[in-house]
């Protein structure tokens, strides 16, 4: 009983954070209220020894009280215009690609991929350079043995021509990712490449590449018009 009470006291709390979805928060927290309510008596209650509840009635009870804490939480979000960051909706901005000696895995960075790919407060730092800079993460394995590339670049390509402005890039190392250290075939490395493009000289509504090494391999990204869109809103 004390649970479901603290439940309809958080009630005018979270009206005003969120004002515009009064209606759906009521119905919600009605719903929630009465199964903790349910839950409650059914444990309290003085029951015979001969009779107890099993214990899978009990976790029915369970189950049910975390599927009411989940909608409502989801109904939340939603209802506030926050997107969670499902693997679908990083995968849109995400590209794979294999060179001789690397396979990648290279994901542009913005306020989305950001909050999914990183744990608090590295998230937040990296938020913010994201959104000052075209930056992108990457993951790969090391088919052979091999070095880091020093030479990194990003491009906008053109549609007709398939030519481009390419802009020199830097990199962050988080794991085995420095320029010129030796990989062996199996090795793992992580980093983050930093484009020197100046801020909407690469249009993310257009072709663009990031390209490893002095030979330049391309991992190509052509952004959809909703993943576009997405990061306007």
């Amino acid at each position: 009983m004390a649970l479901s009470c603290c439940i309809e006291r958080g009630f005018p709390q979270l009206v005003l954070i969120f004002p515009r979805c009064r209606g759906a928060v009521a119905v919600l927290f009605k719903a929630l209220v009465c199964v903790f309510r349910s839950a409650s008596n059914r444990i309290t209650a003085f029951v015979p020894p001969a009779t107890l509840c099993p214990l899978g009635d009990y976790m029915i009870l369970l189950k049910r009280c975390a599927l009411a804490i989940c909608m409502v939480t989801s109904a939340l979000s939603v209802a506030a215009g926050q997107e969670p960051a499902s693997a679908e909706v990083v995968a849109d901005y995400t590209m794979r690609a294999e060179t001789p000696d690397l396979e990648l895995t290279v994901v542009h960075l913005n306020d989305i991929t950001t909050d999914s790919l990183f744990a608090a407060p590295a998230k937040y730092a990296f938020r913010a350079q994201a959104r000052q800079n075209l930056m992108f993460y990457v993951r790969g394995v090391a088919r052979n043995d091999t070095f880091v590339d020093s030479v990194f670049e990003v491009a906008q390509i053109n549609d007709l021509t398939r030519m481009g402005n390419a802009y020199p890039a830097t990199i962050v190392n988080i794991s085995n990712f420095e320029a010129g250290a030796a990989l062996s075939e199996g090795d793992e490395f992580q980093g983050i490449i930093v484009s020197s493009s100046p801020v909407g000289s690469v249009r993310l509504n257009q072709a663009f590449e990031v390209r490893f090494g002095d030979q330049k391999y391309p991992v190509w990204f052509r952004l959809t018009d909703v993943a576009v869109d997405r990061l306007q809103r």
